[in-house]
């Protein structure tokens, strides 16, 4: 669930995460009260590490990687394949993609580079149970890179061999 909601951010455009409750008990500023049940945080109630400490480091970090790329997109469009939630949209005529080739679930969001007018796009698996193959279904045929969250380097697409974790996304270079 949090790849979904960064990457879910990512591909609507935000330019800036934050993580609500990092400490799973209350916190000793600004008077902030014990939620009881609050559990989960990064840092559990005796101020340890918790399993989801390494979860959420290994995210920060490949979010890191894109993120000076992703500051200087200008979102354009933002679209869900597979069920759309209400008040929002599946895939128009005037989108870069039809659909997806695999899988049933995700968000789209596409952009364009504010210094040399590249597109871009983040392709988000919204199914929270299985890995797909990230298959995009282009209007017309394009060359693709992906930005690599490990190295922060462009790298060929290797369709149809690049898979998605539950709600990992993907920065496509178009």
């Amino acid at each position: 669930t949090l790849q979904l909601q960064a990457y879910g951010a990512l591909a609507y455009g935000a330019k800036g995460l934050g993580w609500y409750k990092f400490i799973s008990r209350e916190v000793p500023i600004l008077a902030a009260d014990d939620l009881g049940n609050w559990r989960g945080g990064p840092l559990n109630e005796f101020l340890e590490k918790s399993p989801n400490w390494e979860v959420m480091r290994r995210l920060n970090r490949k979010i890191q990687n894109l993120g000076p790329t992703m500051l200087k997109l200008r979102p354009d469009a933002v679209y869900h394949i597979g069920e759309v939630p209400d008040e929002n949209r599946g895939p128009a005529d005037g989108d870069l993609l039809k659909g997806m080739l695999s899988g049933t679930s995700f968000l789209v969001g596409e952009f364009t580079h504010e210094d040399d007018g590249a597109r871009w796009m983040m392709i988000v698996n919204k199914d929270l149970k299985s890995s797909v193959s990230c298959r995009p279904d282009f209007r017309t045929p394009m060359k693709v890179q992906y930005l690599s969250p490990i190295t922060g380097e462009l790298k060929d697409f290797p369709d149809p061999w690049y898979y998605l974790a539950p709600g990992q996304g993907v920065l496509l270079k178009l």
